[in-house]
């Protein structure tokens, strides 16, 4: 279950009774229930022990839930996972798309992509990969090829860095803002660029007006 941190509280509450009583009620099925055997993985960029203490979200649910927490850190602070996940993600879509012709992804690409801030992590990795080998030109993707299938690399965003460092969320907003330039302001659009979802867009954005 993906943004649990999201969840309604009134949702909450009927996904803590499911959880307590392993017993679901079908839509349509009549008013009877169904017994259910399932795990639960529930993922969250929410603090939610916060969430709690604020009241929005449900502190019984938080405990059933945080049984064995794993945190997994952002894209951009474990890079040398980059060159594995380019890998598995460029076997994946030749898996599912055969008759796509087959191209490598050169050393010089792989670097760059260590240098990129992924604010969309691993799911924005994933689409600029795909994007990578259907729009390369050769057998082999370069450099050249990695200009054309992704979005300028922040040239306002990163202008004056050298000589400004600022928050890493800083200068996330500043290339979100940026791709919204590019896509004249539609969010959905930015979002499929980004490789994450809209509702991330909307959600950083009415953080930084707070």
């Amino acid at each position: 279950m993906d943004e649990i941190g999201d969840l309604a509280l009134p949702l909450q509450a009927k996904l803590l009774r499911v959880l307590e009583t392993s017993s679901v009620r079908p839509v349509g099925g009549g008013g009877g229930e169904r017994k259910v055997d399932v795990r639960v993985i529930a993922a969250t960029n929410r603090d939610l022990g916060r969430a709690v203490a604020e009241k929005r979200f449900r502190e019984d649910l938080y405990y059933r839930l945080h049984v064995i927490p794993i945190h997994l850190p952002p894209l951009r602070a474990r890079r040398e996972d980059i060159p594995l996940l380019v890998e598995r993600f460029a076997a994946r879509f030749y898996e599912q798309h055969p008759d796509e012709p087959q191209r490598e992804i050169s050393n010089e690409v792989l670097r760059r992509l260590m240098d990129l801030p992924w604010p969309g992590n691993v799911r924005e990795l994933k689409n600029a990969v795909e994007r990578l080998l259907v729009l390369g030109r050769g057998k082999r993707v370069d450099l050249r090829d990695l200009a054309a299938a992704l979005p300028e690399p922040l040239p306002e965003a990163m202008a004056g860095l050298q000589a400004e460092i600022v928050p890493l969320r800083v200068l996330t907003r500043r290339y979100v803002e940026w791709v919204l330039q590019q896509t004249s302001g539609n969010k959905l659009r930015a979002a499929q660029l980004l490789g994450i979802d809209a509702s991330t867009i909307y959600r950083m954005l009415l953080r930084d007006e707070e």
